[in-house]
């Protein structure tokens, strides 16, 4: 069986050789490797990812001394492991990585504004953000760089990173205020030109699709994106772009080159990207991962019961119509506060996946599938609030976005083609029409009685006493199911389209 050594060489001789006698032929070059959004490092279901990645930048750095790794963020959460230590073990990671700077996206903030804090202050490297702002101080997060400037092999690199305003809408950042992006990209540009940058590059959290207008009037050389199947690139090198990235098991490979052009200084730049998926595992980096995965086993493999339904939790369909495990996890919030309603956004349900019938059901399924530190709390709310409530979820539908809610105990009829705010025509809970007046006990997430993912109608209502309060979502579910006699996951008309126009 070859070795790691030899893997690695013959990767050296088909692939980087080429590049590596440029390297000694031409004296200020930079090659930057860049990664992102793998928040998964236990369950990966064979897909590559940190330990491949361990591999390459090591040798590539043991090789060149013009080697920069940069992490495009997107990896903190939400997963499985992260559930219970809140993402610290991305950082313990990474560490052994030694990423020369991390952008900060939305993700970052999927267990909160101060773990993120924890997390930023333990990192060995710098994180960068340059449009979020601590809400009470106007000044940059504790922990966070506003922009980062690196001098590498003669060329001086800026780096701009954008974090999607969605850090508070979907993950309820509060305390967070968001910058203009336009404002911020070209203040901050001509800033790091100013300050000597060669060369600027955006790094741009998951929610920006194109911003490819900044490499066309030359505000920036470089635009590398958290990787997301849903938007048209991956990298922006000056005009030239490529798709693939991390979910493809790809790892981003830029290569700048500074020459003069007669009398003139200019930048050549070179995008491919390296397929992870033949390299051997750095034997640290699997160590350490597998360490998270033993300690994992024992809890996660805890079986909880057998469905004798299949179902799934396609995100198109839990973000577009009642969910029947949505169903499930709204009914087990509900039991658990005693209140006369509950409901989710399907946002949080991430698993992504079928389950047939007769599977068995265990911890790590139900972790999978709730992998934020949401807890479940009891609220007093108004008719008028719940319904406030029910139209934005509606709202949310055509843009298959999370803000979709999954429902316990109400029954409720809607039509897109109304007027916003009057899309929601008939609601009953417990089978009697809602009274706007009234007041329910409503059983839902502390993320949305915050105001995530929109629901400012929530901010504010009472909290009520409850045994059980601020227990873990996931943890309220596994417990719901394993006392159920029989899991039967149902589609029940708590939630049904009715076009007038049709």
């Amino acid at each position: 069986m070859a070795t790691l050594q030899s893997k690695l060489f013959l990767f050296f001789l088909l692939i980087l050789a080429p590049l590596l006698a440029t390297k000694t032929a031409t004296s200020q070059q930079v090659r930057i490797l860049y990664y992102s959004s793998m928040p998964e490092i236990v369950r990966d279901e064979g897909r590559p990812g940190l330990a491949q990645v361990a591999a390459v930048v090591k040798y590539e750095r043991e090789v060149a001394d013009n080697v920069l790794f940069i992490h495009g963020g997107a990896s903190l959460g939400p997963s499985i492991l992260g559930a219970l230590d809140r993402g610290a073990h991305m950082i313990d990671v990474l560490n052994t990585l030694e990423p020369d700077l991390m952008a900060v996206g939305k993700r970052e903030f999927s267990y909160k504004e101060d773990q993120f804090t924890l997390h930023a202050l333990s990192a060995g490297f710098p994180f960068v953000a340059s449009n979020i702002l601590e809400k009470s101080t106007q000044q940059p997060l504790e922990g966070v760089e506003p922009n980062f400037l690196l001098e590498i092999n003669g060329i001086n690199i800026g780096f701009i990173a954008l974090t999607s305003g969605n850090a508070v809408t979907q993950y309820a950042a509060n305390s967070i205020t968001v910058l203009p992006v336009e404002e911020v990209i070209r203040s901050t540009a001509t800033q790091l030109r100013a300050e000597g940058a060669d060369v600027v590059v955006i790094l741009a959290d998951t929610d920006f699709s194109d911003l490819s207008e900044y490499t066309k009037d030359k505000t920036a050389d470089v635009i590398l994106y958290a990787h997301n199947f849903d938007n048209p690139f991956s990298a922006d090198a000056g005009g030239t772009t490529i798709r693939e990235g991390a979910l493809d098991g790809r790892l981003v490979a830029l290569t700048l080159e500074k020459k003069m052009v007669g009398s003139e200084t200019v930048i050549d730049s070179a995008l491919e990207t390296i397929d992870l998926r033949p390299i051997e595992k750095d034997p640290e980096t699997l160590s350490l991962v597998q360490s998270y995965a033993n300690r994992l086993e024992v809890l996660l493999k805890k079986e909880i019961g057998v469905t004798s339904r299949g179902f799934n939790t396609i995100r198109d369909n839990v973000r577009t119509k009642e969910s029947a495990f949505g169903n499930l996890v709204a009914d087990a919030v509900r039991s658990a506060m005693k209140a006369d309603v509950a409901f989710l956004n399907s946002g949080g349900i991430r698993g992504n996946r079928y389950y047939q019938a007769g599977h068995t059901l265990t911890r790590e399924d139900i972790q999978m599938e709730l992998p934020f530190n949401n807890t479940v709390e009891l609220f007093e709310v108004t008719g008028a609030q719940l319904l406030q409530a029910l139209e934005w979820g509606v709202g949310c539908i055509e843009r298959v976005d999370g803000c979709f809610l999954q429902v316990s105990n109400i029954e409720m009829t809607y039509d897109p083609s109304l007027p916003i705010g009057a899309r929601v025509k008939k609601v009953t809970i417990d089978g009697k029409p809602l009274v706007a007046s009234h007041k329910y006990r409503l059983g839902t997430l502390n993320f949305l009685a915050q105001g995530g993912d929109g629901f400012d109608m929530l901010v504010d209502s009472p909290r009520l006493t409850q045994t059980g309060s601020g227990k873990l979502l996931w943890e309220v579910v596994a417990s719901y199911l394993s006392a159920l006699p029989e899991i039967t996951p149902n589609i029940e008309g708590r939630v049904i389209r009715n076009n007038s126009d049709k």
